[in-house]
């Protein structure tokens, strides 16, 4: 286990903080109960209900005296073994299951800055168990139904989905690369040697792409895509990504030691809602 958190990209003294969490609680009858129930389920259907044995896991820990998002990325790298045998068995490179499976990574470092623990705060990681959801490059990608009529496309028509890992800078050419080798990677859903690719997040809000300047990495991804719906959120429910734990709703409060975090508090103490915008752009393989 221990080789595969650092293959996956733990440093060692993480790695070393999860692996004494994951013995502490594999100890507990009821929540290794949960763990080898997942495993089997996982291992003979090749999925399993991975957002709720994630809340039982963490209802478990909780119950251990050891805080919920420990159960549930204990949960989550129990499983990791089994899907790492699956990835082989799909013929898919090991550098594809690293790279994918990083995304824990991440996610256990912004709940180590949340919580104090090396612990994950999400449930939704399943697709990348399943097979379904993979990060390619700089971003993540997975076949999705397209919710609006699009040049030609119908809504409901399969498109691939891009998510964006917090995984440092959005560096144009690590965006650019991703995209190219997503499109080798999906050649098969092309139609007419055409691909869909759709985001929705609020790095497609209108007030970002309005407030950033040109040059700006995170304003020439957002302007890769013509956006087809804005969803008008009240607050900054994203604000966490920007302020982390110093997000708060008195704009006043708010730090501005980034570019980011200056235009957002900035632009929050004067407007009350923020948007989170749906867009899409075809890409020719």
């Amino acid at each position: 286990m221990k080789d595969l958190l650092k293959k996956i990209g733990f440093t060692p003294e993480e790695t070393e903080e999860i692996l004494e969490n994951y013995g502490f609680l594999s100890k507990n009858p009821t929540f290794s109960e949960i763990l080898y129930s997942a495993e089997k389920q996982y291992r003979e259907s090749g999925s399993c209900d991975y957002e709720e044995i994630y809340e039982k896991a963490g209802k478990a820990a909780q119950a251990c005296g050891i805080h919920s998002t420990v159960g549930g990325l204990c949960f989550f790298v129990h499983l990791l073994p089994e899907a790492e045998k699956k990835y082989k068995l799909a013929s898919l490179p090991s550098s594809l299951f690293n790279d994918s499976f990083s995304d824990l990574v991440y996610k256990a470092r912004l709940t180590k800055e949340r919580f104090g623990v090396m612990g994950e705060f999400t449930s939704w990681f399943g697709r990348f168990y399943d097979l379904t959801r993979f990060k390619i490059g700089r971003l993540e990608y997975e076949t999705y139904k397209l919710k609006y009529d699009y040049k030609g496309y119908k809504a409901g028509d399969e498109v691939i989905n891009i998510h964006i890992p917090e995984d440092g800078a959005l560096d144009r050419a690590r965006v650019l690369s991703s995209y190219a080798d997503a499109a080798k990677f999906y050649a098969d859903k092309a139609k007419d040697n055409t691909l869909v690719f759709v985001c929705s997040s609020w790095l497609l809000s209108k007030e970002l792409r309005d407030m950033l300047p040109k040059n700006s990495n995170i304003r020439a991804f957002s302007e890769d895509f013509d956006i087809l719906n804005y969803r008008r959120e009240k607050g900054f429910p994203d604000g966490w990504r920007i302020f982390g734990n110093d997000m708060s709703e008195n704009a006043d409060e708010l730090p501005e030691n980034t570019s980011l975090q200056r235009l957002y508090r900035k632009y929050l103490k004067t407007h009350k809602t923020t948007t989170v915008g749906y867009g899409a752009f075809l890409y020719k393989i």
